[in-house]
């Protein structure tokens, strides 16, 4: 009965492979914002539906920030799969693959510790991405992203007892 639970953990392969396949996805876009920041600058006929008078300039900051975003979120993914695989899928007794320090956990609790990192850096990203948008004055509304990414960020503190050195 064990073997037979024990042998269903590679149904997370599921998980590990769909979320390469979106971190590829997710790369991919970023490079297509690139791509559309350096044809803003140097074409300068790249279509955007944004309905601002945005200049070239700042449509091309607005496709690079857009870009970040998308690598952030593909290396989340990255994270998360390669996290998923070495705790559930990976068998110790067989052969060693390398990681990254910067990808390594040790248990669930640092994975979902990392992905809540980086979601609180996309939330900030995001922050940014509507401030280039809106040409007006700040207002009350354009604190919320920011605000919410403070209480992410203490919220995890609390979880984690603070900095860990």
């Amino acid at each position: 009965m064990f073997n037979l639970l024990f042998k269903m953990r590679y149904l997370s392969l599921i998980a590990v492979i769909f979320s390469l396949a979106g971190a590829v996805l997710m790369l991919y876009i970023g490079g297509g914002e690139v791509v559309s920041a350096f044809q803003a600058m140097i074409i300068g006929n790249v279509e955007h539906q944004l309905g601002n008078d945005l200049s070239l300039n700042e449509l091309a900051i607005l496709k690079l920030v857009e870009a970040t975003d998308a690598f952030l979120f593909g290396l989340v993914l990255l994270i998360f799969a390669s996290g998923i695989y070495v705790l559930f899928i990976r068998d110790e007794g067989g052969q060693s693959i390398t990681i990254p320090d910067w990808m390594k956990v040790a248990d669930i609790g640092e994975l979902k510790g990392k992905l809540a990192e980086v979601i609180i850096v996309m939330l900030f990203v995001r922050f940014l991405k509507e401030i280039i948008l809106d040409t007006g004055l700040l207002s009350y509304e354009h604190l919320v992203l920011p605000a919410c990414a403070v209480l992410l960020a203490l919220a995890l503190k609390l979880m984690h007892g603070g900095p860990q050195r």
